[in-house]
């Protein structure tokens, strides 16, 4: 009951507080303890911004440790007022339609923390005013028809970094689309049109007012508390016009994909064919174009070997450009082991007659294994597992070199050849291993090296808690085998028997697959070398 003749006290020294040290009071004036603000506006090109995301975190520690990170959103009138602990802080914008947040700065807004202004609240009472002050763009598009269902992406790239700046989505529909931004920091932009058509995943991109490269664009300034706005048409498309042949559609491997680049070597744009091979692409602005056709792994630029030999189309809107036709054929392959093990987790990799890698492919669920080629050639084909695999590396059929390895004829473009794939166990080497303690090495990291430099392949194999491991899948041949340190020695291997020095190492052979135990030995420890 005692407490109860302080109440009152209490509560008249709460009201003379806060009388003394009301927001608007202390906004202004840096004389009210415990009351120390950073507050502020978002101004945007149509004028405040309401619901604008604030976040005001420390970037340099007062207090040891202490990390401090506030989250705060503008009122109608785009204010936000914030009471914070004395530190140093940084204050970041999210707001809608910025691509990414923005840092605030006397110099201008920055996309990164490192150019952000440091504010500083030191004294009891402090407050720091920060105002966003930026300006708005507003984009009208007259469209052709032909865009008419497809939804379109307007956005704003910096004119001198050509960093993203602002985003908005136009889903589809008929007739004028408008995009307005309303928070764009002050500066120069181009405008990036990109057409999507969402039943088919086709899209390419442009800037306005119809470049297909950036440097050719228009630019448009953006000035703070304004906003611009303009008025561009889209021309009616160019077509790209033509057919791709052969059977590619039995490989089951999905559907060709048509990929364009501009002059700047950049994607733009693709296009997935259907079943038919027949495709018209529009194209809605003027450049150079340059087709890559891809399917799985495997890829060919239209009329020639890369990016700088292939075909350029000089594309002018509203004009037809056929494209030369071609064709894609391809092994159908299929993964047999005995006994079955499903499914098999492995990478093909195809060479052509010149020992030049082509393409790769991986196994579907079933276990066949498609592999789209766009020329007729002789090829052969090597097999490696992605994780440690009892079955054994091979090149085809069954063979340890690229020499031996059986040849794969696809006699024309767009033909399939069917080609069985016998896998095989291959042999495993055993043992244990011990610390240079005597206890057991648990969990290290062993390495294996076939002495013929044509076995090139390697998985990852470990100890067992009690030092035990079992390395298998190995092709015939020579290998030796370590075990790699712990650190500060991460950097040393033991190689069986017992030796640090690789050349060192004595070989183990395998032959016929067979299994090779009892290859124990122990980690040398070479700290005492090491320590002066």
């Amino acid at each position: 009951m005692r407490y109860c003749r302080f109440f009152p006290i209490l509560i008249s020294a709460l009201l003379l507080l806060l009388a003394a040290c009301g927001d608007d009071d202390c906004s202004t004036k840096p004389s009210c303890p415990g009351q120390e603000k950073i507050f502020g506006t978002v101004t945007g090109g149509l004028g405040p911004i309401a619901g604008a995301r604030l976040r005001i975190l420390t970037l340099k520690e007062m207090v040891p440790g202490q990390q401090i990170q506030i989250i705060a959103t503008t009122d109608s009138a785009g204010r936000f007022n914030v009471a914070v602990p004395p530190g140093y802080y940084g204050v970041e914008l999210t707001a809608p339609g910025l691509y990414q947040p923005l840092w605030y700065s006397e110099n201008g807004l920055s996309a990164g923390i490192s150019e952000a202004d440091t504010l500083s609240i030191t004294s009891a009472g402090d407050s720091i005013r920060v105002d966003f002050i930026l300006g708005g763009l507003e984009i009208h598009l007259q469209t052709p028809t032909v865009l008419d269902g497809m939804a379109l992406i307007c956005g704003l790239e910096e004119a001198l970094s050509a960093h993203p700046q602002n985003q908005a989505r136009s889903d589809p529909q008929s007739g004028e689309r408008t995009f307005t931004f309303e928070v764009v920091p002050s500066g120069d932009y181009f405008v990036k049109i990109t057409v999507f058509n969402p039943e088919k995943g086709n899209g390419s991109s442009f800037w306005l007012p119809s470049a297909l490269d950036r440097p050719t664009a228009e630019s448009f300034h953006v000035d703070p508390m304004n906003l611009t706005s303009a008025t561009r048409e889209i021309p009616e498309p160019a077509a790209l016009q033509g057919a791709i042949g052969g059977r590619w559609a039995e490989l089951e491997a999905g559907r060709p994909n048509i990929r364009f680049y501009n002059a700047q070597e950049t994607v733009i744009g693709s296009h997935s064919v259907d079943e038919s091979g027949v495709y018209n692409i529009p194209i809605f602005a003027a450049g150079s174009l340059r087709l890559r056709v891809s399917m799985g792994y495997s890829d060919q630029w239209i009329g020639g070997e890369d990016y700088s030999s292939a075909h350029a189309f000089d594309i002018v809107p509203g004009n037809d450009f056929p494209v030369d036709d071609i064709s894609i054929g391809g092994l159908q392959c299929l993964l047999v082991g005995d006994p079955e093990w499903e499914p098999y987790n492995a990478t093909i990799e195809i060479f052509n007659q010149e020992g030049t890698r082509v393409t790769m492919a991986r196994p579907d669920q079933d276990n066949t294994l498609p592999i789209p080629l766009f020329s007729a050639d002789i090829f052969k084909l090597r097999m490696k597992w992605n994780g440690a695999s009892s079955w054994r590396p091979q090149w085809f059929d069954r063979a340890t070199s690229i020499d031996e390895a059986t040849a794969l004829y696809l006699p024309a473009e767009g033909e399939i050849v069917s080609v069985l794939i016998t896998l095989e166990e291959g042999g495993t080497i055993a043992g244990g291993i011990i610390k240079a303690d005597g206890e057991p090495a648990s969990e290290f990291p062993l390495a294996v090296i076939a002495v013929d430099p044509e076995w090139s392949w390697s998985n990852y194999w470990r100890t067992s808690s009690d030092g035990a491991y079992l390395i298998e899948g190995l092709p015939d041949g020579e290998f030796i085998v370590g075990v790699r340190h712990s650190c500060p020695e991460c950097n040393v291997v033991t190689w069986y028997p017992g030796t640090t020095e690789q050349d060192s190492a004595q070989t183990i052979t395998i032959l016929d697959a067979q299994d090779v135990t009892g290859i124990d030995f122990q980690l040398q420890s070479t700290l005492s070398q090491l320590t002066p």
